[in-house]
């Protein structure tokens, strides 16, 4: 009897543990959305949504495998096992994408740079359209 009650302990530890963590991915988006609102800067806007599908979306990942292994059963741990899957798949890609866009931007700014020195700006700020 008193391995039921731990282990109905655990299941309940495991079940809010998981739900905690569904609430703290929530918080990461609205974060998130914020940031990618307010930020001024490509740049800064890009580091902002990385943050935001890192944390707002593995942690609620992780969150769902504990709250499946806590409900048992053969269902469940092919649910974690597809959660986990899919978290370190989202955690391997997001920050190689935007790695690349930001990267893609920097060598089209650097271009656009070396064309319009080339072609000899009055006021020398390549950056205005005149």
């Amino acid at each position: 009897m008193k391995y039921a009650v731990t282990y109905e302990v655990l299941v309940e530890v495991a079940r809010y543990f998981g739900l905690s963590l569904l609430v703290v991915g929530g918080v990461f988006e609205i974060i998130g959305a914020i940031g990618v609102l307010k930020l001024p800067s490509f740049y800064l806007r890009a580091h902002a949504v990385t943050m935001t599908v890192v944390g707002g979306s593995i942690t609620p990942l992780i969150g769902l495998a504990s709250i499946s292994i806590a409900e048992g059963g053969a269902e469940g741990a092919y649910l974690a096992t597809l959660c986990v899957i899919v978290a370190i798949l989202i955690l391997i890609t997001a920050p190689t994408g935007s790695h690349a866009l930001v990267k893609a931007s920097i060598l089209v700014n650097s271009a656009t740079r070396r064309c319009l020195e080339k072609k000899g700006s009055e006021d020398g700020d390549w950056r205005r359209k005149n």
